[in-house]
């Protein structure tokens, strides 16, 4: 019985194995690329999200900076002199949005162009927010 398990069991379940292995490399190599770029896909997401989040943000502070500039500046000498009527708080939001514009990287306002669809848009309803905000502050 030991002689037939090491002469003809022995080779057989060898041979056997080593299709079996040679079967699978090829498959467990596709699974591990498959699994390898998908990893690079999720963190280029990762990536591309916090970049955005981060351009996003520089936007807003830009805006943040702008409005609270020309509040400082313009806004306030003319409320001193008692002449912030409505024209002049129109030529205020002007000009913040111009400022604001200036320090707005372009790469920030291509970004804005393609979530929010309008880039002037979206400036001009930011610059509006943060004066409400500094207001209520």
């Amino acid at each position: 019985m030991n002689e037939l398990f090491q002469e003809e069991i022995l080779p057989a379940v060898r041979e056997i194995l080593h299709t079996l292995i040679l079967l699978a490399v090829p498959a467990v190599t596709a699974l591990l690329l498959k699994l390898a770029n998908d990893m690079r896909g999720i963190f280029k997401k990762k990536a591309d999200c916090e970049r955005n989040h981060r351009l996003l943000g520089d936007a807003e502070k830009a805006v943040e900076q702008a409005v609270r500039y020309v509040g400082q500046t313009y806004v306030d000498e003319l409320k001193r002199q008692g002449k912030f009527a409505l024209d002049a708080q129109k030529e205020a939001m002007l000009r913040a949005q111009n400022l604001a514009i200036g320090m707005i990287y372009e790469e920030s306002a291509n970004l804005i162009n393609v979530l929010f669809g309008d880039f002037d848009t979206w400036l001009e309803t930011k610059v509006a927010a943060v004066i409400v905000m500094d207001k209520r502050a």
